[in-house]
């Protein structure tokens, strides 16, 4: 069904990535199961279908959702735009709050997945806290928050400020039923990012060994903290693997910087190091790009440090070989040497 195109959220991560708070107005709030039959309707085409099923993903097998979507609580949440990122692109969703403004009609929703839905809109599924008053209005003021600060009020004199990544998920592990507040979707949003923008530099460091490991095309990557990989057209030898991993050590000490640019199909293909087939360029429109200064650029959607010595050391966990195509499974580590955090474990963990 056409829908205005003022119904459609702005992903403002795309535009500003350090932007961790943001008011905007609320479209809809509704409930997950009601929202669900929905639009999941009868009268959807197969393709439409496929695509609207695919907007739940996030909530398969989510600890916070027991039950399939028709039988499933919790509201979702449509708003204007949003800081939260929509899970795509190999890319786990952010985590969070939204909170009125007026203090005395007080509501507060705990923003527990997010996905791309139908029409360009983009869905933040979860639960209202039990002091909330109401749910929210259309049309209601909400500020969103992933930032840290939005433990102050929990523990009198926590400053988290002052805390290291590590200690920050340690925090989170420890204390379970603050594990979606501020402090961890702000470390979450982090760390997703550093791994994001290590997986385009395990992808530009094959590339820039192209001499020693000749005809090898980028397929598509995940930039999941427990299972981050790249996959390869092409045989990729474990031979290459610590030179690999030595090339993407450099890309990360020379601090290159981190660029968004918004190009034509043209720019793309002429600027990116490729442009893999899943991503449509129309004639005439503007794609995101992530421009690593010195290294390479490609399509992406996703969040990003704004330079590469934030990634930390790229760790090559493993090269694997099937079938024509290579995988170079990853992970990041902290300055101490320490791996960081996975989501199965500390990221994702709660009451």
């Amino acid at each position: 069904m056409a829908m205005d195109a003022s119904t459609r959220t702005v992903a403002l991560y795309q535009h500003n990535e350090a932007l961790r708070k943001h008011v905007t107005k609320v479209i809809k709030t509704q409930k997950i199961s009601e929202y669900y039959l929905h639009t999941i309707s009868a009268e959807s085409c197969p393709s439409e279908l496929a695509a609207n099923e695919n907007a739940f993903r996030p909530l398969k097998n989510h600890p916070d959702f027991k039950h399939s979507p028709e039988e499933m609580d919790g509201h979702v949440v449509i708003t204007a735009e949003t800081v939260f990122y929509a899970q795509g692109g190999g890319q786990p969703y952010d985590l969070g709050v939204m909170r009125t403004l007026d203090s005395d009609n007080a509501a507060a929703f705990d923003v527990l997945a997010v996905s791309n839905g139908p029409n360009g809109q983009i869905l933040h599924f979860g639960r209202f806290q039990p002091e909330s008053t109401k749910i929210f209005g259309e049309g209601e003021s909400v500020e969103q928050v992933i930032d840290g600060k939005a433990l102050f009020g929990v523990y009198p004199g926590f400053n988290p400020g002052k805390m290291s990544q590590a200690m920050a998920f340690y925090f989170c592990f420890a204390f379970k039923k603050y594990a979606d507040s501020g402090i961890c979707a702000g470390a979450r949003r982090d760390l997703n990012s550093r791994i994001h923008t290590g997986g385009h530099i395990v992808g530009l460091a094959v590339r820039h060994l192209a001499q020693s490991i000749p005809g090898i095309v980028e397929l598509k990557a995940q930039h999941y903290p427990d299972a981050a990989f790249v996959e390869f057209k092409g045989v990729i030898d474990g031979k290459h693997k610590a030179a690999i991993e030595d090339q993407a050590n450099r890309f990360v000490q020379r601090a290159l910087p981190v660029k968004v640019y918004w190009w034509n199909k043209q720019e793309m293909e002429e600027k990116c190091a490729v442009v893999p087939e899943n991503v449509v360029v129309i004639d005439g429109e503007l794609l995101r790009a992530v421009d690593i200064e010195g290294a390479g650029a490609y399509p992406c959607g996703g969040t990003h440090v704004p330079d590469t010595s934030l990634v930390g050391k790229v760790v090559l966990r493993n090269i694997s070989r099937r079938r024509g195509v290579s995988k170079i499974s990853y992970s990041i580590s902290e300055a101490n040497g320490e791996e960081a955090p996975r989501l199965s474990t500390a990221v994702d963990s709660k009451s």
